[in-house]
């Protein structure tokens, strides 16, 4: 055959006259057939990609989603755009949104008749678009989100959106503050609060959340527009960072259950966190308490915030004379689940009151979660913390100075003996500490003491006394011996996530 030439048909060619010439026509004829060859697969290719697209559409034709009524096609887009961040609800990107209506008109109608898919936090303000686009997409998303709330960004007073002096609104904000009570939740610096002369007095019907914000500390007290909190009255989520007489902020301090405030003043936010009677959740950043602090304000009546399960506090601009003492002796909180306490790395570390921090925890005997993080603790202190921490789950040390020694793992250390063993539901265990007083076996020893595999529980007569550990974590500026190493991967293996940083 044309197709199979044998070499030694060639071979025997070659010997001829003008086999060269033979040797081009036939390198012409394959190429011709090649190219031929080429063309018919193409064809092919083409007349398959032709039934591919037919079984699609005959796919989408009878697809089950096209069976689903709108409501419910409007909630799986809901839920496929969701992109949760913290407290943020209004994640997924306007693009993401716009896509959805240009599928197919199903889609479309879907999608325009489902209000919660435009409730998202419009650029009001940008250099790259011009005003007039925004301007409509503003009135476009509040249209289609209507009745529902929807939160809301104000322009900082130097943007090109907002001039405080003149009062005059970006055209996006016109469109806006037509309807303040649709506001959910509001975000601005404390140099756009002028623009609150725009909303009626007693028209954040709807607000939720407000997050106040300024950077040297901007003057609120006498500021007449900041009135208009005061009748929020579903207004739950506050944040007022840095802005000026923060004591005296006009809001229905009572109703507030998430708080998170920034000021150099520990004793006004102090004062703040009394009145909110109903607080869930609170984040504190401000300076600490100097060791003069007067005894009237520490003898004071103790206050129990009884719905308050999570506290974090952050001490900044600090010196080794600057404590937590105060907040921990004024406050009663039964319900509180998690407790993070932060020094500043940079300033040094707080001042720790073993006395007050005990009394703290057997009013507190909920704390589940527990973090300090550059206090200066000796060893005794930590144990006392351990002694007293009979719900703790997770503790987290790090950066406190030399309290990380044999003594402090050799409490946490259980034996079946002991009749109230230390920490009885501690499961995660992360320590850090720049200094290394104790010899790495005892850190063996305590995790030795509380973990055992799958088989090992199984085989006893009666569960432990204590619970399993499942995440240790150990960072310093030592080296393990290999040997520890090697012990480390066995716990792994076995199902500890078990590690040690060197930093």
């Amino acid at each position: 055959m044309e197709e199979t030439l044998s070499i030694a048909l060639l071979l025997a060619q070659s010997a001829a006259t003008g086999v060269k010439e033979r040797a081009h026509e036939l390198i012409a004829e394959s190429r011709a057939n090649i190219a031929r060859l080429e063309a018919q697969i193409k064809d092919l290719e083409s007349l398959r990609a032709r039934e591919y697209n037919i079984i699609a559409a005959l796919q989408l034709i009878t697809a089950p989603v096209r069976a689903l009524p709108n409501e419910l096609l409007g909630k799986i887009f809901t839920v496929a755009l969701e992109r949760r961040t913290g407290d943020e609800l209004w994640g997924a990107s306007i693009k993401d949104v716009l896509v959805l209506t240009q599928v197919c008109s199903r889609w479309r109608q879907a999608a325009l008749s489902t209000p919660q898919l435009w409730v998202r936090r419009l650029p009001l303000i940008s250099e790259k678009r011009p005003g007039e686009v925004l301007t409509t997409a503003t009135k476009v998303f509040l249209e289609r989100s209507a009745p529902l709330p929807v939160p809301v960004s104000l322009g900082s007073g130097n943007s090109p959106g907002y001039d405080p002096g003149a009062g005059a609104l970006a055209p996006p904000m016109d469109a806006l503050f037509a309807v303040p009570q649709r506001w959910l939740a509001l975000t601005l610096p404390i140099e756009s609060l002028a623009a609150l002369a725009e909303a009626a007095t007693e028209s954040l019907t709807a607000l939720e959340a407000l997050d106040l914000r300024g950077t040297t500390g901007g003057e609120t007290k006498h500021h007449p527009h900041t009135n208009i909190f005061l009748s929020a009255m579903h207004l739950r989520r506050l944040t007022l960072w840095h802005v000026q007489n923060i004591d005296t902020f006009p809001v229905s301090w009572s109703q507030i259950t998430t708080l998170a405030l920034a000021d150099e003043s520990p004793k006004a936010c102090l004062e703040i966190i009394l009145r909110c009677t109903n607080l869930v959740s609170a984040t504190l950043n401000m300076s600490g308490w100097p060791q003069s602090v007067a005894p009237s304000l520490t003898d004071a009546e103790v206050v129990t915030l009884e719905h308050l399960t999570s506290f974090e506090i952050h001490i900044s601009n600090t010196s080794s004379d600057e404590h937590f003492t105060p907040f921990l002796q004024r406050l009663n909180l039964p319900s509180l689940v998690s407790l993070k306490m932060y020094g500043e790395y940079h300033s040094g570390v707080i001042t720790w009151s073993t006395a007050a921090f005990t009394m703290f925890q057997l009013r507190s005997p909920l704390i589940e979660r527990l973090q300090i993080d550059h206090c200066a603790l000796t060893s005794e202190d930590l144990q006392a913390v351990v002694r007293h921490s009979t719900n703790v789950t997770h503790l987290e040390v790090y950066n406190c100075s030399n309290c990380i020694d044999d003594a402090f793992l050799h409490v946490l250390r259980y034996t079946q003996f002991d009749p109230v063993p230390l920490a009885p539901k501690l499961e995660v265990l992360r320590l850090s500490s720049l200094r290394c007083d104790f010899d790495e076996s005892s850190l063996e020893d305590v995790v030795e003491s509380r973990w055992w595999t799958e088989d090992e529980l199984l085989a006893m007569p009666s569960p432990p006394a204590v619970a399993r550990l499942t995440n240790v974590e150990y960072a310093s500026s030592r080296k393990f011996s290999r040997k520890f190493e090697k012990r480390m991967r066995v716990y792994r293996a076995e199902g500890l996530e078990f590690r040690t940083m060197v930093s």
